[in-house]
């Protein structure tokens, strides 16, 4: 998927996506990002504002998304905007 996906970038993260039947997301934590607790924050804030904003793409996807250390300092308003700033950019792109 990541190899023939398409790929949009923000300041705390980068998203791959696809074309798929039925809506489906990963989040991808590398170890970089610190510890088990930090990656699994991390990851929740990430599933809390895909859960909120997936409603909003126009065909189901398959998304995958990795993370940017800035993130590490990011609350969770400020990736849920830059989620629904993306995704708004990838409707623009269908």
């Amino acid at each position: 998927m990541l190899n023939n996906g398409h790929k949009v970038s923000g300041d705390l993260f980068i998203l791959f996506y696809s074309a798929a039947k039925e809506f489906k997301f990963a989040t991808l934590v590398g170890r970089k990002l610190g510890n088990a607790v930090e990656r699994n924050r991390i990851k929740r804030l990430y599933k809390e504002a895909i859960r909120l904003n997936y409603h909003d793409l126009i065909d189901d996807s398959y998304i995958a998304i990795l993370p940017k250390k800035a993130c590490k300092r990011a609350t969770f308003e400020q990736i849920n905007a830059e989620i629904i700033r993306l995704f708004k950019k990838i409707n623009n792109m269908a």
